[in-house]
């Protein structure tokens, strides 16, 4: 999963190089007229990033509309996958703790397809990302081609996640409560991402992308936060699945620190690396000025 995020940042770093050295005017989406809210039972196709480096067309259907976001399915997701019980839980996450917890420390994300709301797609198109027996999978991502004018892009803000697999058709299998239980902390992270992406590739018009131990420092923080947003709530459990990776990550610089950089040495960088980057992070975020601190970052 490391791997595949480190080549989507690195990917758009060089979309944004290619930006600056174009006109840098022409080259970002422009904001579509205001139009109606996609309904239930409507249909859509997505392009959607495979293993090769190329698109999929995957065709999908709105299953719920809440007030942040647009759930998806996958029209060719496996049989006994969500219930609407289950994604009106996803998505109330999503309004009333994700949502808000990330736009207040490091601003609002771009409304490119003006429909002031996230697409999150649920497709087997990301399951099929990570092939059988490996360390680890893909749970989603965000991409941020999808704010550019370029082949590939869906021209909106969209959040690609894996489908309930039971039987392991796309990849191996993933269980319905799997996929409910960590899929929500990787939208904290990637969510993060778009609203950064906005704040300084689209908004600021910087003509890079951010440092990549920067980047994930403050992607994970903003798992943290939702962890405290949800414990400050009682949900303590909950507020541990936002905190796994974190800790695993952190574990694993804590051991040797003399032998980890602080910052990403080459490529994507080691677990220990993120897990330093995120413990430096937080220690700006607590020493030198909380959420103010991480929205001026």
């Amino acid at each position: 999963p490391m791997r595949f995020e480190g080549m989507l940042r690195e990917a758009e770093a060089r979309f944004v190089r290619e930006r600056g050295r174009a006109d840098r005017g022409t080259m970002p989406l422009q904001v579509e007229p205001a139009k109606a809210v996609p309904s239930v039972g409507s249909r859509r196709t997505f392009k959607v990033l495979n293993a090769q480096g190329r698109f999929d067309d995957v065709q999908a259907s709105v299953r719920l509309v809440s007030g942040q976001a647009v759930l998806y399915v996958d029209d060719a997701a496996p049989g006994g996958g969500f219930t609407e019980p289950e994604l009106s839980a996803f998505a109330r996450t999503f309004d009333d703790v994700i949502h808000p917890t990330v736009t207040r420390a490091f601003g609002a994300p771009s409304d490119l397809d003006a429909n002031e709301r996230v697409a999150i797609l649920f497709t087997p198109a990301v399951n099929r990302l990570t092939p059988s027996k490996s360390d680890g999978f893909i749970g989603g991502f965000f991409y941020g081609l999808d704010l550019l004018s370029r082949e590939g892009s869906n021209r909106g803000e969209v959040f690609y996640a894996v489908v309930p697999d039971s039987v392991g058709s796309f990849s191996d299998p993933r269980s319905r409560d799997l996929v409910l239980r960590v899929v929500p902390a990787i939208l904290a992270h990637e969510f993060q991402h778009m609203v950064h992406f906005n704040q300084r590739v689209l908004q600021s018009g910087a003509e890079g992308t951010e440092a990549l131990w920067l980047s994930e420092g403050m992607a994970q923080m903003a798992e943290e936060l939702v962890a405290r947003a949800l414990q400050a709530s009682g949900l303590v459990a909950a507020a541990e699945e936002y905190r796994a990776g974190n800790r695993t990550r952190a574990r694993k610089f804590l051991a040797d620190p003399s032998a980890v950089s602080l910052i990403v040495a080459s490529g994507q960088g080691s677990l220990a690396e993120r897990g330093a980057g995120w413990l430096y992070t937080l220690f700006l975020w607590d020493a030198a000025g909380g959420e103010e601190l991480l929205k001026r970052l």
